[in-house]
């Protein structure tokens, strides 16, 4: 008789429940000029500006602030070197004020792709901020895309490592563009 005795409680579960709740399907942002899509921007970061080659998020208002955006390099027709690509940001860090290199990391991305985040921390508008930039190859050319995250210094850089990755990961080729961004203007 121990199921009679939990009909019960499962229907005041059920009539507990209220209305249905309303997923929202994810938003999809496509940028032509970068040649790139992020499949779902999530509920993390809200769409900022998207016009040319400006792809720019802003994290969502219930959560910490912090910026994220997105950049092309050149079309290479020799090949990208990500190592000597990776190996400037020390030099860039340290040449912001107050500015200070937290190293390097090799990432290898769902897609196979490799790529590396560099971190580092400045001054920026008389506060202290800290980037995390990921360096990896295009997912549709050969030249280099780089995912900037520049937010408030904290101490919470492992989340703020997972924000970006978890971006990154949304990252899709636009399949029209390809052969439009492996030419040399």
């Amino acid at each position: 008789m121990r199921t009679l005795s939990t009909i019960p409680i499962l229907l005041a579960l059920f009539s507990c429940t209220g209305e249905p709740v309303e997923v929202e399907a994810p938003v999809r942002v496509e940028n032509q000029a970068l040649g790139i899509a992020l499949a779902a921007l999530g509920d993390g970061f809200e769409l900022e500006s998207n016009e040319g080659e400006t792809l720019r998020l802003v994290r969502s208002a219930k959560l910490p602030s912090g910026r994220a955006w997105f950049e092309i390099g050149p079309p290479s027709e020799a090949g990208v070197n990500l190592v000597d690509a990776v190996n400037e940001q020390k030099e860039l860090f340290e040449s912001l004020p107050g500015g200070t290199f937290s190293g390097s990391r090799e990432l290898q991305m769902s897609d196979g792709r490799s790529a590396y985040y560099s971190r580092g921390q400045f001054d920026e508008d008389g506060e202290r901020v800290e980037e995390f930039r990921i360096t990896s190859l295009h997912p549709a050319a050969n030249r280099i895309l780089r995912v900037y995250y520049r937010y408030p210094e904290a101490d919470d850089s492992a989340e703020r490592l997972n924000d970006i990755l978890l971006l990154l990961s949304e990252i899709e080729a636009l399949e029209s563009d390809a052969e439009s961004l492996q030419t040399t203007d």
